[in-house]
């Protein structure tokens, strides 16, 4: 790290607050710990080629799910994906997400009750695709 290098170079290496302090202020400590997060997950990551899988109308990570709010008429569509993905605003939904997992294992024209802060909603689903 650049900046790190830099900032040692002004801190009295005898110091014994050198260390601590840099880790402190420059919030290095931190970027090390998610790095190595960041490495972990990516070592244990698999891909998932959902194109690759039989479509048999069955919800599964990866897919894309088009329903119908049952009491509203509201249709809405998701993508089940990973946590580190999850992007509600875009249509991607966290595969541990409530929704998710009351999707996950269910075909095209189940009905699935999902509880929500506000109570349970019902969704019917009307499309599974492998996109």
């Amino acid at each position: 790290n650049p900046d790190l290098m830099d900032d040692l170079e002004k801190v009295d290496p005898g110091s014994q607050f050198a260390l601590p302090y840099l880790w402190g202020t420059n919030g290095y400590g931190y970027n090390e710990g998610r790095i190595q997060e960041i490495e972990g997950k990516l070592s244990a990551a698999q891909v998932i080629d959902v194109n690759s899988i039989e479509n048999t109308g069955k919800v599964i990570f990866g897919t894309t799910v088009r329903m119908l709010n049952v009491d509203t008429d509201e249709q809405v569509s998701y993508q089940i994906v990973g946590e580190d993905e999850a992007d509600i605003k875009a249509g991607k939904l966290s595969i541990s997400s409530p929704i998710a997992r009351a999707l996950v294992g269910k075909s095209e024209g189940d009905v699935v009750a999902v509880r929500v802060p506000s109570g349970t909603v019902e969704y019917e689903i009307e499309q599974v695709e492998h996109i």
